[in-house]
Order: structure tokens, then C-alpha cells, then sequence
């Protein structure tokens, strides 16, 4: 998606503090009304990133675009300099940033994998809620750390786990448990997935049975295996205002 629902509410908001600066700009002897603008865009979009809810505008963070923005203020009210410096700047944090998620998500997908086997584990001994609890904590979809053959093959695992772990489940649901697992083969292999949007529904279908502990019935739909219409299980998913979807995940996977 190249603008994400999140991304359009942080421009909203953001242009109605802008316009508000506008209205008062006068009174508070601000150097410079792109520059506050620009103040404003990375303020708003880095609060937007720190509750997750991920600002996009053209796969770029809003917080990024305030700074560019900010940076050109500084350039016409301060001179080239200030202006490149504050680019500078700019990279030098996104650099840091990078690092920082890096690492973090580096450690995360080594506690992934080792709660994978410990959810095996518990689930042979008959131990279901230490099993959720274990599986929940094997997805690693990760923003900046690039995933590799070994991650694919881990979560074409976990969804083929998490189908066993539910048990009886309706045609429907069996036949994205078989997209899923088709997405991650053909990402494995190196191959560009045919259908993103879809790919995107699926793997927040993965999320959602993990964090609900596979309850079908928070999908909205009926959990029979009599279900006649087996196209519109992700749809109904994402139409069904009374489950609290997580974030979408990387786009990396598409």
C-alpha cells in the first residue's frame, strides 16, 4: 500500500496543528512557517511509529518526510548550509535507527526459533496454554533485517503447527492455511509473489490466530465445514469491525 490509512490520519492531524501555528504564526516569532511545518510532520509521525501504528506515504515514514520538509525550511530561512547539514543529520539518524531495529530484531528471531521447538515441545506433553503462549512468541515477520531461506521455512512450520495446533478447522480456513503456505514457498524460492494484497491478508491472518489463540470465532464468520463461499474468509476477517487487527507486517515478504 503506498499510503497507509495510518499515514493519511497523521497528515490530517498534522495539517490541523499546521493550520493552527498558521492562524497564531504572528505571535509566536517562529523563524520560518515550512520549518514548524516540518517540526510538526516528525513529531506527529514519530509518536504515530512509537504506538505502531506505522505512517506510510509512499513506503516513506511521515516523521521522514516532516524532516525533509524541516530541512528545506532550514535551508530558506538559514542558508545551504544549515540545510544540508540538517540532511546530514537526517541520515545519520535513520543510519542509527537501522542499527538499533537491526539488532533488536537480529535477537528477536533467535528467541523465535528456540520458542518454536518449546512450543513443539509442550504440545506433545498436552500443556496447551504454555504452547500458545510459546507460538506466539515464534513470529519474527522483521522490518530492516532481510529474511532468508531459513526464515521462510520457519513460519511455513509455524502456520503448518498452528493448523495442527487448532485442530478441526473449516475449508475455508484450510484452503489460506494452503495459500500461506504457497506465499512462503514462493518467497523462499526467489520468486515474486503474483498477488501482494493477498499475501499481505494472509500473513495478518497468521497474526490475528496467534494473538486470539486461534479462536475462529473472533474471524466473524461461521466456523462450519459446510462453508459454502471458501474465498471469503479473509475478507470477512478484515471487514469485521469487533476483532483488533494487529499492524500489517513488513512489506519485505511481497
Amino acid at each position: 500500500m503506498l499510503v497507509s490509512p495510518q499515514g493519511l490520519i497523521i497528515l490530517v492531524v498534522s495539517a490541523g496543528i499546521a493550520g493552527l501555528v498558521h492562524l497564531v504564526y504572528p505571535f509566536l516569532h517562529l523563524p520560518h512557517r515550512l520549518f514548524g511545518i516540518g517540526i510538526i510532520l516528525v513529531v506527529t509521525g514519530m509518536i504515530a511509529d512509537a504506538v505502531r501504528q506505522h505512517a506510510r506515504l509512499f513506503f516513506i515514514p511521515v516523521w521522514v518526510l516532516g524532516w525533509l520538509v524541516m530541512s528545506a525550511g532550514a535551508w530558506q530561512r538559514w542558508g545551504w548550509l544549515v540545510g544540508l547539514g540538517s540532511l546530514l543529520a537526517l541520515f545519520v539518524l535513520a543510519f542509527l535507527l537501522a542499527g538499533i531495529v537491526f539488532a533488536a530484531e537480529k535477537k528477536h528471531w533467535e528467541q523465535a526459533q528456540a520458542a518454536f521447538q518449546l512450543a513443539r515441545e509442550t504440545f506433545e506433553m498436552g500443556d496447551i496454554d504454555a504452547t500458545w503462549g510459546h507460538l506466539q512468541r515464534s513470529l519474527s515477520l522483521p522490518s530492516v533485517m532481510p529474511m532468508d531461506s531459513a526464515m521462510y521455512e520457519h513460519h511455513r512450520q509455524l502456520a503448518r503447527f498452528l493448523a495442527e495446533v487448532i485442530g478441526e478447522i473449516p475449508p475455508a480456513l484450510q484452503l489460506h492455511f494452503k495459500k500461506l503456505d504457497d506465499v512462503f514457498a514462493h518467497a523462499q524460492a526467489g520468486e515474486r509473489i503474483q498477488n501482494p494484497v493477498e499475501a499481505q491478508q494472509l500473513l495478518q491472518l497468521l497474526q490475528h490466530l496467534l494473538a486470539t489463540k486461534g479462536d475462529l470465532h473472533s474471524l466473524g464468520i461461521v466456523t462450519s465445514t459446510a462453508a459454502e463461499d471458501k474465498q471469503a474468509l479473509v475478507q470477512q476477517l478484515l471487514a469485521n469491525k469487533k476483532s483488533s487487527l494487529p499492524p500489517p507486517p513488513p512489506d519485505q515478504i511481497l
